[in-house]
């Protein structure tokens, strides 16, 4: 996954401006995770969804 590159085509200004890295999280580092993550729900949806 190292070398996938995030599309930010569709991000807004805002989005584009306050975004720094992208990077890919476990369920659990998602949960410890000390900066604000959008949607603030993620954790609560991805508890819901199983993965495939």
């Amino acid at each position: 996954l190292e070398d996938i590159r995030v599309d930010t085509s569709g991000h807004t200004e805002l989005e584009r401006a306050v975004m720094r890295e992208h990077r890919w999280f476990s369920r659990s580092e998602l949960a410890a995770w000390h900066e604000p993550i959008f949607p603030p729900e993620l954790l609560d949806l991805l508890d819901r969804e199983p993965l495939s």
